[in-house]
């Protein structure tokens, strides 16, 4: 029996939600079987993150992207115990 290959997507969330579904479905137009998104994020308390996540979400239906199996893990970024603030200089 042949294994099915699959790839983990990982990509990191900004104020621009639509670069990940952009990025997401080039992959999927050439054929890369991802079997699930990982989207690392700044703090959730923070309101652009907040309307990126919420953006995301509205995409996916019961763990599915455009029809497909596809699982969507959100992880907020961490030091300790406490959230990763968005970086705002250099």
């Amino acid at each position: 029996m042949r294994e099915v290959e699959s790839t983990t997507f990982i990509c990191t969330l900004g104020g621009q939600p639509q670069i990940v579904t952009f990025a997401l479905d080039a992959l999927l137009e050439k054929q890369i079987p991802v079997s699930e998104l990982i989207v690392l994020h700044y703090a959730p308390e923070n309101k652009r993150v907040q309307w990126s996540l919420a953006r995301i979400a509205a995409e996916w239906e019961n763990g599915r992207y455009g029809g497909r199996p596809l699982p969507l893990r959100l992880y907020p970024l961490r030091s300790g115990n406490h959230f990763v603030e968005d970086i705002y200089n250099e």
